[in-house]
């Protein structure tokens, strides 16, 4: 398992946001990698694994250093994770950039669960910007109203939705193609799944008419 520095690593490179658009928050994504190694660590499936994924986010975090290093010394948050949650709680329910918003929270969120002394002050409002970029621009995104008939919200419900449509491949839209690739398809169902784990059902079930709106959008390309 890699242990707690990957977390408080992952979790400062997540408020590394240095605002404008898809430049500014494209690199997040390495961030958001370095917590989902962790989480997989987690996981005994995956011990054989662990060395090489070890392997890959260190030379990953070496390529963008700028965004791992330093440690933030400002005081905690005591709201840190609601902080979060209210942030994308204004936009969840609105289907927007393949879902990234929700994603990198959800990312966050989980990591912030395990180790709350990374929530600080200047942490948690450098991710609250992220998020907040895609509440002000909502890109290309969907109407879930558009969106056709899909069983109620459950977190095994959605993880059936992303498992029938990579049944469904290569009559799928190809995972390389633009925003409604099916990558995100499935990091989007993840989630809203992870967030119902964490105790933010109602997060996961407003957030589950845009995750439908990105499916259907995916089925639609």
């Amino acid at each position: 398992m890699l242990d707690r520095s990957y977390l408080h690593r992952g979790i400062l490179g997540m408020s590394r946001y240095p605002g404008g658009g898809v430049e500014g928050w494209f690199p997040i994504h390495y961030a958001a990698a370095v917590l989902a190694a962790h989480r997989l660590s987690e996981d005994p499936a995956y011990a054989p694994a662990v060395a090489a994924m070890q392997a890959q986010v260190d030379l990953m975090m070496a390529t963008h250093a700028h965004l791992f290093q330093g440690a933030p010394a400002g005081r905690l948050d005591p709201d840190a994770i609601g902080r979060i949650a209210r942030c994308i709680e204004e936009r969840i329910h609105r289907h927007s950039h393949s879902g990234h918003s929700v994603i990198f929270a959800a990312h966050a969120m989980r990591a912030l669960t395990a180790a709350p002394e990374c929530g600080r002050v200047e942490v948690v409002e450098g991710i609250c910007q992220v998020i907040g970029y895609f509440n002000r621009n909502q890109g290309v995104g969907l109407d879930p109203a558009a969106v056709g008939a899909f069983p109620d919200f459950s977190p095994q419900g959605v993880a059936d939705l992303v498992s029938a449509e990579l049944r469904r491949i290569p009559d799928v839209v190809p995972i390389s193609i633009g925003h409604i690739g099916l990558g995100h398809v499935m990091t989007h169902g993840h989630a809203l799944i992870e967030l119902s784990r964490l105790g933010h059902v109602h997060l996961a079930e407003k957030g589950y008419g845009a995750f439908c709106a990105h499916l259907g959008g995916a089925r639609a390309a």
